[in-house]
């Protein structure tokens, strides 16, 4: 229950105080809290229920597709960040009109900035 309340707390901290500047990183994080919440629904009405076999079963297939999801999604926004860094890499190398190496070029799309952490506000008082 407590973790259910957590994640609703956070999606709606989310929601509210958008922490992150960059809309794509808003909807990454917002898609895994949903599929966080997800589970962690499932979870507290498996645990409300233990007797009942049939809820058991259907809750721990809600789980693992809940699992299955989170990894396509973490893939799906590696993907997407890897082709944004390398977009950015090719207009970095148009900018220097080639006086990037190949292996600053390669690089560029697994630096810190190309994922847009950079750009998170510091909320540290």
């Amino acid at each position: 229950v407590i973790l259910t309340l957590m994640s609703v707390g956070i999606l709606v901290y989310d929601l509210i105080k958008r922490p992150f500047f960059s809309i794509p990183n808003m909807i990454e994080l917002i898609t895994y809290e949903l599929i966080i919440l997800l589970a962690n629904v499932t979870v507290t009405i498996m645990a409300f229920n233990p007797e009942d076999v049939d809820i058991n079963h259907k809750g721990s297939d809600v789980i693992v597709l809940s699992f299955f999801m989170f990894s396509i999604a973490a893939l799906l926004f590696m993907m997407i960040a890897f082709v944004i860094g390398l977009r950015d890499a090719i207009k970095a190398a148009k900018m220097k009109k080639g006086k990037l190496s190949l292996l600053e070029i390669i690089s560029i799309p697994f630096q810190v900035g190309g994922m847009d952490f950079g750009q998170m506000e510091d909320h540290r008082t």
